[in-house]
């Protein structure tokens, strides 16, 4: 049985899959692919996944006199951050039961300028 092997080195593969897509689009067909990740050589079906959002966190300005009506949306965001680790914690904790999937990977948060 013969095979074509190619080698797809692509960006943007963790957040969008957009070099892959390049590739797709190009027209590259392939009969199977290898990902080339920390597995120790062990062949898995699956991918841990990836999960991109953006999130408007509101809240209400006041007088700092009087702070008790006013909403910090500082607090807000500091909760959800708060949650989400607690949410990275327990995913991790899934992933360890598949050792392919048992990397310790950070949650990362990127902020915007809406100024």
């Amino acid at each position: 049985m013969e095979f074509d092997v190619r080698l797809d080195l692509v960006s943007d593969e963790e957040t969008g899959g957009n070099g892959t897509l390049s590739t797709l689009l190009h027209g590259v067909e392939a009969d199977l692919v290898v990902v080339f990740e920390p597995t120790n050589l062990d062949v898995h079906n699956g991918h841990r996944g990836c999960l991109t959002t953006e999130l408007d966190i509101q809240g209400k300005s006041v007088h700092m006199g009087s702070d008790l009506t006013g909403v910090s949306a500082i607090k807000r965001a500091a909760d959800v951050i708060k949650s989400l680790e607690q949410l990275e914690g327990s995913m991790l904790k899934e992933a360890s039961k598949d050792g392919a999937f048992n990397l310790d990977l950070p949650l990362y948060f990127q902020t915007q300028d809406h100024s």
